[in-house]
């Protein structure tokens, strides 16, 4: 049912804006964060955590189409995805170096895909160059796979599959080089709810976002 509203929302949307306007086709990739709270939980061998410096980047990629409807203002849809692989690392241990060197425990991943619908707001600097600033709102599907079940000195920390609403407002620049051809680049905040795991593990996708986009208008 849920699927069948997003994809009844997507179809409206585009229904309707098709009467207005030129469109225009996205094609963007960037990086993020995966924020992760610490492990709860005592193995075999003390407390595990993701150390700060190790949090996991997220690759993104997805595409989009926004379709005008006046001179500055443009609505449309974007659909998203992202994941990263990474790991538990018990607190660090001093190697003969005297370095502090985590120990890798298990591997995980963590991903999601998101629907949203939402607008954007477009001002010309010149025939070249476009500022712009959006705002997309949807439904996000997230999975989280854990890879540790035989590693005794871990919590248990269980693979899960859930949903959640995201929202995404960013501003950015873009450059044409034709009258249909553009590059451009975002960078914004996402954000999410906390999402619980398990009482061993909470991830939060929110965070800032960067993303470099290709642009194509028909």
């Amino acid at each position: 049912m849920k699927k069948f509203f997003v994809i009844w929302m997507i179809f409206c949307c585009l229904f309707i804006t098709n009467a207005f306007g030129a469109g225009e086709f996205s094609l963007w990739s960037g990086l993020s964060l995966i924020r992760l709270k610490s492990v709860g939980g005592v193995g075999s061998y003390g407390t595990f955590l993701v150390p700060e410096s190790q949090t996991p980047q997220l690759s993104l990629l997805g595409v989009g189409y926004m379709q005008g409807i006046s001179d500055d203002w443009k609505i449309g849809v974007k659909l998203g995805l992202a994941g990263s692989k990474f790991y538990l690392s018990r607190e660090a241990y001093t190697s003969k170096q005297g370095e502090d060197i985590p120990k890798k425990e298990g591997e995980f991943f963590a991903g999601f895909y998101a629907v949203m619908i939402g607008g954007s707001y477009n001002k010309s600097v010149n025939k070249k160059i476009n500022l712009n600033g959006k705002l997309f709102f949807g439904y996000s599907r997230v999975k989280f796979i854990s890879k540790n079940s035989g590693i005794k000195s871990l919590p248990f920390i269980p693979t899960k599959q859930t949903t959640c609403f995201i929202a995404e407002l960013s501003t950015g620049i873009q450059y044409l080089f034709t009258k249909r051809f553009g590059i451009g680049f975002d960078v914004g905040y996402r954000f999410t709810p906390e999402i619980e795991v398990s009482e061993a593990i909470k991830l939060n996708f929110s965070g800032v976002t960067g993303a470099l986009n290709l642009s194509y208008k028909v």
